[in-house]
């Protein structure tokens, strides 16, 4: 409905079509926020925190598996910190 405000918004798809955007944007937004709001009950902040931290690695590698476009050094060093910090938190035992 806000794309509309900005350019004109086209109603000649086929229900389909609009039926498969309706799912995509549930389950990409309302599904993956409720998803996260029960993690943090679960986990802590920081943990949640970090853990966000992976949606841009994880993007990046969709991206590389199905368009074959690359990292560059810098990406590859984010993703490697990333990572790293993903790994460090799942594997500390302490609580937060």
């Amino acid at each position: 409905m806000a794309l509309y405000l900005v350019s004109p918004v086209h109603f000649s798809h086929s229900p389909h079509v609009w039926l498969c955007l309706a799912l995509l944007g549930a389950c990409t937004s309302y599904f993956a926020y409720l998803c996260y709001g029960l993690a943090l009950k679960r986990i802590g902040l920081v943990r949640a925190a970090v853990t966000c931290y992976l949606e841009p690695v994880l993007s990046t590698f969709w991206v590389w598996l199905f368009w074959q476009e690359s990292f560059t050094l810098m990406g590859w060093l984010g993703s490697i910190l990333v990572l790293g910090a993903v790994l460090l938190l799942s594997l500390d035992k302490a609580k937060d």
